[in-house]
């Protein structure tokens, strides 16, 4: 680790003898802000000395003190010290120990007045509401040295010891101290009223945390290196590899807790244990005592049970650091920042660091670097792989090894989820380094926000909509409305899209409509006054523009397009905010939606005044036990088309959280169960927010400069597509655990349908199987993940009271998470024998496709098509036995009906069943629209047909290729 220049400067001042040998430091607080002021405390004062910390419950018994250098008492105890404990703690002084009581801990421990104590020397403690005024009475005392704290606003302090007659550092002398101690035999009994939660401003931080480093280092507790010196005498060779989750992260590096490896952390190889088609990760750490500098990384290819690289699949290695500085200019309401000073918490390919050039990372003595491993499995078959990271020193010599087995499961990972990976928090739009991201995550969330109004033209014309605004009167009292063309601005954005299976698309777009509503009818509207009061020709118009929205992203194929324009909405917030522009929407086949937080989900009544309004029912976990009560009772009904899941709320920050605080999130959709089907997380990509001093921007956020994103440029060049996004260990995190849910998942939907066959011991396995899974979340259960209670209790000026006491999923670490997956995948390897052929379902949004194992629909194509069109008719076949084994018929023919079931026609323009259709059906389909290499795709429910038409056959390939992103299989995982 790096030894900072503050904990060697502050070697040379002061300090009073240690006793006993090293120990850390104790942080010790109970007041309602006690995890702020603990943080605040690690990351001001004990993390840049380096010191080992030891964070204790609410209360720390006088008889554990001697177990560390100094005791730092935050703010309030919850009890006066008996006689005992305060008999403890005296010896604890006498013994050289060291104690930092802060604000209204003594008196809390010594009551009001104090006790007759002379080792004390303080009469009592007393609160001032105007504030103490303090002289500096001790300018060179080496606490105070180097800082002048005459005139600081943070000298005036409400709390004091009084009738004080130790070493009076600030204060009134003979008379009151509010930074004070008392030496007791070899150790020192210290007194602030400056606790942490008064450092809210930049200097009172340096000043202050300043005057609190002096005091810890001269306790001369345990450190970092010391401790990591100790532990690596145990690890063989010069360089150790362990695992183990990180507890904390500051500005510049994630805190380990030991800061080095215990004997069980050691690890010698990785073993992973994947499905087909998924994404592993592992990561360790790298640790020495020397000062290796440039350790090279060389990782082998993935290779198969003969030894062979592997047809498909690889290992890829990153390291966890700091992404390339990236030019990109800060807002101007954000600045100052220093991208220099970003943080280094993102997952990097080492030959990207320094030293740059070669696949290297720079090890300082003692200090743990992340590295981290990831297996992809896509093309793999079931089978047993290998894989290898070495490590070298700059001469080129081994230093160590780390041989990995992989064993790919006969488990497929469902494509597309059922449990759903999204996003929040800026969006992709049509960047193709963001959308390959989502599709190398297994994330379905794609977005469209406003048109360019200047590439959305009329339809059959030249003029745009931006030039129609400008002349409105083209537009005025035409009825019907005019048609729009949204080919120019969206087809290439929504074929990126499905390019990379990004099915679920969100609108963000509220002013477009009032654009053309506003033209169309010459007057405007309130939209935020209820939908029935808007003008009803506007109104009409309003709805219109978002209905031909729906209508051309129907042709792409989207079932459903989900706007959402609030965040975090308070009651009243939905009334107005929300309802009226959602009533808007669902008038226009849209589903509507927002992140929801706490606000409305007491009571079924309050849910009922936007649940008929709403698709997307992405919500803070908060409100969900009740929403899933009143679906149950009957009290509250989801709209056809509706999706709920888990809304992760945070910030930038989020990259550095441990892993398995990120992982779990799936583990809780599987907790809360239906109809929670997805895990909304981020912010994923507030690209204008792309640098951020989080410090700066609020006193009690503890970061330093990050992002308001989970992943960063690969490049320097900010503009350069080809280089793929950088991950970061929270979104790899999200990942992995919605890969888990559906795990869970496919239990779930196996288990009712191998049970109603099933005979004998198999039946009874099942059953027990069934019993079994109602206690994976409890003490009894398999599993090693539990649950922690949460209260959350808000009363705010514009709504009812809010009040939930639910349980949320909760684990101790990635090593528990990985064993819960396996023991899924262990129980779905038992039932894949008993599968069958007629467990196949396909289905084409909502189409039965396959039913039973069956062909539930048959592809068409005309006789006189291009060979390039029933080539692309084919590829459906094709794409579906690929993926289930069940071949669907197919036919040539120009007959309006040859199957019993649903029809897949595929033809372009000039086909005579694309003809007959068109002109039946008043469908447009050449040159002007949808235009030269694009397609429409039309449902005819009533005919049971669905049409890929494309304006030529280049429109017909794109057609179906993106039609086969909306094929979803079922119960083809096992096979």
């Amino acid at each position: 680790m790096r030894i900072h220049a503050l904990a060697l400067l502050l070697l040379a001042v002061f300090t009073v003898p240690a006793f006993g040998g090293a120990k850390p430091m104790a942080i010790v607080s109970s007041s309602p802000a006690s995890d702020l002021e603990r943080d605040l405390i690690k990351y001001y004062v004990a993390a840049p000395l380096g010191a080992v910390w030891v964070e204790t419950a609410e209360w720390l018994n006088p008889a554990e003190f001697s177990q560390y250098s100094i005791v730092v008492w935050l703010r309030e105890a919850p009890r006066r010290l008996q006689a005992d404990e305060l008999e403890d703690l005296r010896q604890y002084l006498e013994a050289g120990g060291q104690i930092l009581m802060t604000n209204g801990v003594p008196m809390s421990l010594f009551g009001r007045p104090f006790p007759d104590l002379p080792w004390l020397r303080t009469k009592g403690w007393a609160y001032n509401r105007e504030s103490w005024k303090p002289e500096l009475l001790a300018p060179d005392h080496p606490y105070l040295e180097d800082m002048n704290p005459q005139g600081k606003a943070w000298l005036a302090t409400p709390h004091a010891l009084t009738g004080f007659q130790g070493i009076n550092l600030l204060g009134k002398p003979d008379q009151w101290t509010v930074l004070g101690y008392v030496d007791v035999g070899k150790g020192r009994l210290l007194f602030s009223s400056y606790g942490p939660s008064y450092w809210r401003d930049e200097i009172t931080k340096a000043d202050v945390g300043g005057i609190y480093r002096k005091i810890v280092q001269a306790a001369d507790p345990l450190r970092e290196d010391q401790q990591a010196a100790e532990l690596l005498k145990a690890a063989p060779g010069r360089l150790a590899l362990w695992r183990r989750d990180w507890e904390w992260s500051v500005a510049d590096r994630l805190i380990w807790q030991p800061c080095g490896p215990r004997p069980r952390d050691l690890i010698d190889r990785l073993e992973f244990v994947s499905c087909r088609d998924e994404v592993d990760t592992a990561f360790f750490c790298i640790q020495s005592a020397e000062a290796l500098g440039a350790v090279s990384i060389r990782t082998s290819p993935l290779l198969d049970s003969t030894g062979q690289t592997a047809a498909c699949g690889k290992i890829t290695t990153l390291v966890m650091g700091r992404e390339p500085k990236a030019e990109v200019p800060v807002p101007e309401s954000y600045q100052p920042v220093d991208p220099d000073q970003r943080g280094p918490f993102f997952l990097v390919p080492p030959e990207k660091l320094a030293p740059e050039g070669q696949p290297a990372v720079h090890l300082a003595r003692f200090e743990p670097r992340t590295v981290w491993v990831q297996v992809e499995t896509r093309g793999l078959a079931a089978g047993e792989y290998a894989g290898r990271v070495e490590f070298l020193d700059s001469a080129g010599s081994l230093l160590a090894a780390l041989p990995m087995k992989i064993t790919v499961a006969a488990i497929r990972m469902p494509a597309p989820r059922l449990v759903n990976l999204r996003t929040w928090g800026g969006s992709i739009q049509d960047d193709p380094r963001l959308v390959r991201e989502m599709h190398r995550q297994g994330c379905d969330a794609g977005v469209i926000s406003y048109p360019d109004l200047a590439r959305l033209y009329l339809l059959n014309t030249e003029t745009t909509l931006a030039e129609a605004l400008r002349n409105p009167k083209v537009l005025r009292d035409r009825r019907p409305f005019p048609r729009l063309d949204f080919t120019r601005v969206y087809r290439d954005h929504l074929n990126l899209h499905l390019q990379y299976g990004l099915t679920y698309l969100m609108l963000k777009d509220v002013r477009t409509g009032v654009f053309w509503a506003d033209a169309l009818t010459g007057r405007t509207c309130d939209v935020t006054k209820p939908f029935d009061e808007w003008p009803a020709d506007w109104r009409e118009a309003y709805v219109d523009y978002y209905a031909q929205l729906m209508q051309f992203c129907a042709e792409r194929g989207y079932p459903m397009v989900y706007p959402s324009w609030t965040d975090e909405p308070s009651f009243a917030d939905i009334q107005t905010g929300y309802l009226p522009r959602a009533k808007a929407y669902m008038a226009a086949g849209m589903g509507p939606g927002s992140n929801w937080t706490t606000p409305g989900w007491m009571t079924a009544e309050m849910v009922n005044t936007f649940a008929p309004w709403t698709r997307d029912f992405g919500m803070y976990q908060y409100g969900f036990p009740n929403f899933q009560r009143f679906l149950r009772e009957g009290k509250v009904k989801l709209p056809p088309k509706s999706t709920v899941g888990f809304v992760r709320g945070g910030t930038g920050l989020a990259v550095r959280l441990p892993h398995h605080e990120s992982r779990v999130l799936g583990w809780q959709v599987v907790h809360q169960g239906e109809p929670a089907e997805f895990l909304r997380t981020g912010p994923i990509w507030k690209g204008w927010l792309y640098y951020v001093d989080f410090t700066r921007m609020a006193w009690f956020r503890l970061g330093g400069v990050q992002g308001e994103r989970l992943l960063a440029y690969g490049s320097t060049d900010p503009g350069d597509m080809a280089v793929d996004m950088l991950s970061s260990s929270d979104w790899e995190g999200a990942r992995d655990g919605v890969d888990d849910a559906n795990l869970a998942k496919m239990f779930d939907w196996y288990l009712p349908r191998l049970k109603a066959r099933a005979q004998g011991p198999w039946k009874e396995r099942l059953s027990a199987m069934e019993a079994e899974r109602t206690t994976w979340f409890t003490p009894v259960g398999p599993l090693p993940i539990g649950t922690r209670p949460v209260h959350y209790h808000h009363e705010p000026k514009d709504g009812p009271v809010l009040d939930y006491r639910i349980e949320m999923a909760t684990a101790k670490s990635t090593e528990d998470l990985e064993r819960a997956k396996r023991y899924v995948m262990g129980l779905l390897q038992e039932m894949a024998p008993h599968v069958q052929p007629d467990d196949i379902e396909v289905s084409w949004n909502g189409v039965p496709v396959v039913r039973a194992g069956q062909p539930a629909a048959a592809v068409v194509v005309s006789p006189t098509a291009s060979e390039a069109v029933k080539r692309t008719a084919r590829s459906i076949v094709d794409h579906v036995a690929q993926q289930t084994g069940v071949r669907l018929p197919l036919s040539e023919s120009d007959a309006d009906k040859v199957s019993d079931g649903w029809t897949i026609l595929v033809a372009a323009a000039g086909d005579a069943p694309a003809r007959r259709l068109c002109q039946a059906h008043c469908v447009q389909l050449d040159e002007r629209y949808p235009g030269k290499g694009d397609y429409r795709t039309v449902r005819l429910d009533d005919l049971r047909t669905i049409a890929v038409l494309g304006a030529d056959d280049a429109g017909v390939m794109v057609g179906v290729r993106n039609w086969l992103s909306f094929v979803s299989a079922k119960g083809n995982w096992l096979r």
